[in-house]
This record gives C-alpha cells, structure tokens and sequence, in this order.
C-alpha cells in the first residue's frame, strides 16, 4: 500500500484523511475507511453497496458501488417505473445539507473495471472535504430510498 501512497499527491493525501474524519462523524454509513486514493463507505441499509469518494487527476468523484447486479438492476427499475430523475433527487438531498449550488455534474452509470455496478458524478473544482461528505451523505439519503436499498423497517 505504501507504493500507492506515495502517488497521491500530499493534497489529496489531506483531503481524504479529512473526509474519512467528517465521513465516520456524520454517523451516515456502517463503516468507513480510507482505500488508497478512495474512502470507502459501506451503506446503512445494505452492505453489499458502498459509497466512495475517490481522488483522480481529473478531480474528485463520488459514487455508489455494489458488486451485485441485481441491488444495480432494482434501482435502475425502481428510477424506471417512477419516472425519477436520479440527479433531481440527489439534489433535493444535497439542498437539505445546505448545498445549493448544483455540486456535482452528470451521474454516470457503468461497471468498473473491479466489475462493479457504479452510479457515479465528479464534484466541482476544488471542493473541501466538508462539501466531498455532504454528497457522499446526500447519495447514502438518495439510494436508501430506491430498489432493494431501502430498509424495509
């Protein structure tokens, strides 16, 4: 892990030791630990979904990841029937966290290259760590609501 350490830069280094810090006060997921260049964040309401923010050349991303298709598919049926817009709903959450001016830019859905199901969106141009868990929190608030994240009690 040390070789991959050393090819973050000591920014990122910062920003995401932070995270992990805000992430575990926030009390919003059942663990949390930082990944190399990510912070890894295993969903309340079922855990085989994590939610991750993760450190790239490009910028910061934050995503949903689950290795399981099926969790993917109920989802992306449940977005279906409803007629949802999942970036309207992540908005609504992330205005509840006192975030109104759009954070994030368009969500991506694909499977990584770890093969895992992946709802995924870059947050703005330097953004702290503060605002990196208001969108973390706002997307736990979001999936938990959709296909078999819910919790059903």
């Amino acid at each position: 892990m040390a070789a991959v350490e050393q090819r973050i830069d000591p920014g990122s280094v910062r920003l995401l030791d932070e995270v992990v810090r805000l992430a575990t006060e926030s009390r919003a997921f059942a663990s949390v630990q930082r990944r190399g260049a990510s912070v890894h964040c295993v969903a309340l309401t079922n855990e085989e979904a994590a939610y991750e923010a993760t450190s790239e050349a490009d910028g910061v991303f934050v995503a949903w990841v689950s290795p399981n298709r099926y969790l993917s598919q109920s989802i992306e049926a449940d977005l279906m029937w409803t007629g949802d817009d999942l970036m309207d709903l992540i908005e609504e959450e992330l205005a509840d966290e006192g975030c109104t001016d759009h954070p994030l830019g368009r969500i991506e859905h694909f499977r990584d290259a770890e093969k895992r199901f992946t709802f995924r969106s870059r947050v703005r141009a330097g953004a702290d760590a503060a605002l990196v868990v208001k969108c973390l929190v706002a997307l736990a608030k979001t999936f938990s609501q959709l296909g078999d994240m819910k919790d059903e009690e």
